[in-house]
């Protein structure tokens, strides 16, 4: 028995490639930027904290994504049906006891061993970039580690050179001695030099406009004193140029 699953992100640049006309293919999918623009979904993944979801801080956007959830057709995957009452309490603690060292740092990351749990025999994976910088720098490694297991398992694993995570790990020491490494870490140190002129520039700027605007408010409380007098002891009603 063969089950294919894509798992689909929310990056844009390949998300719509997954295969949603084909209903061979299970369709995992996470974040609240996809519940109004993927074609067909059979499971919803939503494992963040639901102190988070329901908080004000968020409401702007949660109370509409949450209502989404509770009218999906679809399977909802949630910690548990306390805020969607037809969300099912995700697997966690079956996923964490058989592999209890590997890295559950991200939505994909659950996906992803899910998937391989359930069985899969092919993975896709569409709108998931996990491009190195902020928090995807702690879930980009962990990403690579459940592609790496999925393939150790024989799992066929599709990634489409739209995505950046289908790059592999950089080599430490040896990639960066590349040319092209190379050329971009001089290009950053030129940059950087460029941008600190620039601050430079802007701290003079910042310091004429100081001076300037406390010289203005000097002849301001200069001219406001010539009116007083004028119209306190010259009796005078006419215009003040």
């Amino acid at each position: 028995m063969t089950l294919q699953v894509a798992v689909v992100g929310a990056a844009p640049s390949s998300r719509l490639l997954a295969p949603f006309k084909d209903e061979s293919w299970e369709i995992l999918a996470c974040s609240a930027g996809n519940t109004k623009a993927l074609p067909r979904i059979t499971q919803w993944f939503e494992l963040h904290d639901l102190a988070d979801l329901t908080g004000p801080q968020w409401a702007s956007w949660c109370v509409e994504y949450l209502e989404i959830l509770r009218n999906a057709k679809y399977k909802v995957w949630m910690h548990n049906n306390s805020v969607v009452p037809n969300a099912e309490a995700f697997p966690k603690d079956e996923l964490v006891t058989k592999w209890p060292e590997a890295p559950f740092t991200s939505s994909f990351a659950w996906m992803m061993a899910k998937a391989i749990n359930d069985g899969a025999t092919k993975i896709g994976i569409y709108g998931v970039d996990l491009t190195a910088g902020k928090e995807y720098e702690y879930e980009r490694p962990g990403a690579q580690y459940w592609i790496g297991k999925a393939r150790e398992l024989g799992i066929e694993v599709f990634i489409p050179p739209e995505s950046d995570l289908g790059y592999g790990i950089p080599l430490y020491g040896f990639d960066d001695a590349q040319p092209v490494a190379r050329k971009l870490k001089m290009q950053c140190f030129e940059l950087r030099g460029r941008i600190a002129e620039m601050d430079n520039q802007i701290s003079n700027l910042q310091g004429q406009v100081s001076r300037i605007v406390q010289e203005r408010q000097q002849l301001q409380g200069a001219l406001n004193e010539a009116i007083y007098f004028r119209r306190t002891f010259l009796a005078w009603s006419g215009p003040d140029e």
